[in-house]
């Protein structure tokens, strides 16, 4: 198998795993890696060829399951199953991004308020007070 580089976009590793031939796995591995029509227009069409690969720095150390050949100690590590990359750069940019975005809304959001009147609660208080006291006199009963 030649050495190919990591397909995932902005990497350029080498080596890795191929995609599975289970054709469900193989769109959720495509899916992940942001590749797909519904992701993004730009790769509508990509479809992994036969070297494709996704290189280790995308699984987590949880998705390999450790084989031992001979003896006890573990000297193999296998990707397991059905395991979908899930570490990826633009992850962090995401979160990154999304906070810088929800802070420009709370600004914005702010300028955009009403300006509210400039009383002070206790001259709130008061005059809420007093308009309570007037309606009560109004229903009060005269003997």
């Amino acid at each position: 198998m030649p050495s190919t580089c990591c397909c995932v976009p902005n990497c350029a590793n080498r080596g890795g795993h191929l995609f599975p031939k289970n054709p469900k796995l193989r769109t959720l591995w495509i899916k992940a890696i942001k590749r797909s029509a519904s992701t993004t227009e730009k790769f509508r069409c990509w479809q992994p060829g036969k070297y494709s690969v996704v290189c280790d720095a995308h699984f987590t150390p949880s998705d390999y399951t450790k084989i031992t050949l001979r003896g006890s100690i573990a000297t193999t590590k296998r990707l397991s199953k059905l395991v979908i990359p899930s570490v990826f750069t633009w992850s962090e940019d995401v979160t990154k991004s999304q906070l810088n975005r929800k802070s420009r809304l709370r600004e914005r959001n702010a300028k955009k308020l009403p300006k509210v009147a400039t009383e002070t609660s206790s001259e709130w208080d008061s005059s809420i007070t007093n308009s309570f006291a007037n309606e009560l006199q109004k229903f009060s009963i005269h003997v």
